[in-house]
């Protein structure tokens, strides 16, 4: 004798399809959910607003010097980690005598961290010090801006793995 099904096939088949339409339906609610986990799209203000002629002119007289920012981690202290910053010249040499600010980002955040002075490392020349805010491990923009007793100034951004 042959077996009798647990369903029907017209309930069977109407049954399928509607489940697996409800899987997809399941699957596009996640990615949405999993999308915007981390605050979704982030919008940087005054991104489309034109450069004010006295920032173009001093980002020109920046880049004309030469100038090579690099960054890498230091071990960290509390709640803050520490960035050394080696800003060298065109030839290699360090740059000392500096002083200003940086302005520490997550390049996936539209938000700014914090605004940080930049202060000359001890015993070390041509190397700075900044310290980040501690927002977990992963990627930090530093935007620096800094300037020399002479008026040399240098605007340049760096990037940081911090682990």
């Amino acid at each position: 004798m042959p077996r009798r099904p647990l369903l029907p096939p017209h309930i069977a088949w109407p049954g399928a399809i509607i489940g697996l339409l409800l899987l997809s339906l399941g699957y596009g609610v996640a990615v949405v959910v999993a999308a915007n986990s981390d605050g979704g799209a982030q919008v940087v203000e005054g991104a489309s607003a034109p450069v004010s002629p006295g920032d173009a002119a001093a980002a020109i007289r920046s880049a004309a010097l030469g100038w090579t920012l690099t960054a890498r981690a230091a071990p960290s202290v509390g709640a803050a980690r520490t960035v050394r910053v080696t800003v060298t010249d065109a030839d290699g040499a360090p740059v000392t005598g500096l002083t200003g600010t940086a302005t520490v980002s997550r390049p996936q955040r539209a938000a700014v961290l914090a605004t940080r002075a930049v202060v000359p490392e001890r015993g070390a020349n041509g190397v700075y010090r900044v310290a980040v805010p501690d927002a977990g491990p992963g990627l930090y923009d530093l935007a620096a801006d800094l300037r020399r007793a002479d008026g040399a100034r240098v605007l340049d951004c760096v990037r940081v793995t911090l682990r």
